[in-house]
């Protein structure tokens, strides 16, 4: 690790480098609050390998709720793929 009372960037674990970097600017100034959302539940689904079950405990909704934002995100890019197709 560092040597002395100083770290420096060298020092950070590259786990944690790549942690801040996949994360980085992703909720952003001029976001909705819709595409907050959207960004939470997909991070929080990815960590948990696509367990909605937990997924709704860890962001506090139920499943029920999961399921149906989710349906809409799928109904969402199904009508951006139809409509760039034409």
């Amino acid at each position: 690790m560092a040597d002395g009372e100083t770290l420096t960037a060298a020092d950070v674990p590259p786990e944690v480098k790549r942690a801040a970097s996949d994360d980085a600017g992703a909720v952003r100034v001029g976001m909705t609050v819709a595409e907050v959302e959207r960004y939470i539940i997909e991070k929080t689904l990815e960590e948990v390998d696509g367990n909605r079950t937990r997924a709704a405990q860890i962001l506090g909704i139920g499943l029920r709720t999961l399921q149906r934002k989710l349906k809409q995100y799928n109904e969402e890019e199904t009508k951006t793929v139809s409509a760039s197709e034409s």
